[in-house]
């Protein structure tokens, strides 16, 4: 560099069965990564390795390809401001380099034994992120209407972020202190008294960050070895006089922890198969009633004496995902574009089929049709399907899809992902998050209007958030996202040693 300094070297790697198997849209990616290698150049040297068989077989299996790739690679050695590597010794590319970046193969772990930064190219990640609010995406948030706040824990930087619930604007956030940060380390926050306590869905263990002295402490949960790397721990937490119930997904329990004196108990013995257990959960008075996502039955459980019943629903269900209550009963959903009513005091059962979803899904889904998340409220049910944009309400015997614009991300194709995270209730308001971008929307439940909640962070929160959690990250080989892509691999190169 003009003042002495040495600029950081990145071997990019690029293969032979990426190449086969991915084919122009692999040359995409590339010449996608070239353009920000070359406006990184200032502060980064580029040293590009092709696997040393990439001619000899690309040319005889696919000659077209060959001949695209060519232009690239001669484009590139014509422009001379990065290194070409066509030498057969690949020790040395990983010596001379700062960090690797490029397709999965054996030289990754050759790479990490030297101790360099790795990030696994991700073939769909083409050029920039065009969402500048998917840092800010999270499936756990809690209300706290007390102060004003919404509390959020974002999913793929493992940030906790304290949003100003009248304007939306980003208070202050605070980085979770987890040894390694995994999407959705946490997918339920629950507050009690002054303090929040971050349930583990793919963390090791329970955080609880103290609101007055905005401080975390790490509780370690009654778990074996095998179960803290478990993933999928707890997807519901229910919190009733100083207990908190921590209702398993992967684990067929539930640890019940009393927040005065962290005293914990686990309650075993709701399933011996292998199937997972609950996603979502609701509290009647003192009991909690549990659907079991994969088996045709209902939990409850006393929280006086710890007490529970098995209640077999309907027995054509593959299992239940959401669960609200509705007047004298519960409001179930299952696999099939089904809702259940359940009567608590007689115990009687109602079935009706919503066919609300569309057939492409439900091939594309192997005949599951489920929905993330529904809401009774003032005779109307509110449904949010997994993987669907829409939303639809239902009134009696009639049914209207509300009406809102979901922002799409065209670069995830047609392939099925799930369009919500956060959906959370606020009194007469249901907040939800768009997977895609982050956007935030507010539907007013008594004009069944949806609105966009102005979600407000300032690019240098968001650069400094984002720089915060490579630092966690990139300690291990990492796989490209659109949090963790080539622009903060090398923001995280260019800060390691400030």
């Amino acid at each position: 560099k003009p003042d002495g300094s040495w600029k950081k070297i990145i071997f990019y790697n690029t293969s032979v069965s990426a190449l086969l198997k991915h084919g122009e849209k692999m040359l995409k990616k590339m010449e996608s990564s070239f353009g920000i290698f070359k406006e990184n150049k200032d502060e980064i040297a580029l040293l590009w390795r092709p696997h040393p068989l990439i001619q000899a077989t690309i040319e005889s299996m696919r000659p077209q390809l060959w001949v695209e790739y060519q232009q690239i690679k001669d484009k590139y050695i014509e422009e001379g401001w990065g290194i070409y590597d066509d030498t057969p010794n690949v020790d040395r590319a990983v010596v001379v380099s700062d960090a690797y970046y490029g397709d999965p193969s054996s030289v990754v772990q050759v790479a990490e034994n030297a101790g360099r930064a790795a990030l696994i190219q991700n073939v769909d990640k083409i050029g920039d992120t065009k969402f500048d609010n998917v840092c800010m995406v999270s499936r756990a948030g809690e209300f706290d209407a007390e102060n004003g706040v919404l509390w959020m824990v974002t999913t793929y930087t493992s940030t906790l972020l304290k949003i100003e619930l009248a304007t939306g604007r980003v208070m202050q956030y605070y980085q979770i202190p987890v040894c390694q940060i995994r999407n959705y380390d946490f997918m339920t926050v629950k507050k009690a008294a002054d303090v929040l306590y971050l349930i583990p869905y793919n963390a090791d263990s329970l955080f609880c960050f103290s609101i007055e002295t905005e401080k975390f402490t790490e509780i370690g949960l009654p778990l074996s070895k095998q179960e803290k790397g478990r993933a999928g721990k707890f997807r519901k937490a229910i919190y009733l006089d100083d207990v908190l119930y921590l209702i398993g997904y992967a684990f067929k329990f539930i640890i019940k922890m009393n927040v005065q004196s962290l005293d914990m108990e686990r309650i075993e013995g709701f399933a011996q198969d292998s199937s997972l257990f609950a996603v979502d959960a609701v509290l009647i008075d003192r009991d909690i009633y549990i659907p079991c996502c994969q088996k045709n039955v209902l939990i409850h459980f006393n929280t006086i004496d710890d007490s529970w019943e098995e209640i077999f629903i309907e027995k054509e269900s593959k299992g239940f995902y959401t669960i609200a209550e509705m007047g004298k009963g519960l409001l179930l959903t299952d696999l099939e574009d089904k809702k259940i009513f359940y009567n608590v005091n007689d115990k009687r059962t109602m079935v009706h089929k919503l066919c609300l979803m569309s057939q492409f899904r439900k091939q594309e889904l192997n005949n599951y049709q489920q929905y993330q998340k529904a809401f009774y409220f003032n005779g109307k049910e509110y449904f949010f399907p997994a993987y669907e944009s829409t939303i639809w309400v239902t009134y009696q015997h009639e049914t209207k899809e509300l009406v809102y614009e979901y922002p799409e991300d065209h670069s995830m194709g047609t392939r099925c992902y799930s369009k919500f995270e956060m959906i959370e209730r606020y009194g007469d308001t249901v907040f939800f998050q768009t997977k895609t971008d982050g956007s935030i929307f507010a539907i007013d439940l008594n004009k069944d209007t949806v609105q966009k909640y102005a979600l407000q962070m300032s690019v240098e929160q968001k650069q400094n958030l984002i720089s915060v959690a490579v630092k966690c990250k990139y300690q291990y080989v990492a796989y490209e996202t659109d949090i963790y892509d080539l622009r903060s691999f090398i923001l995280y190169l260019g800060r390691k040693e400030k």
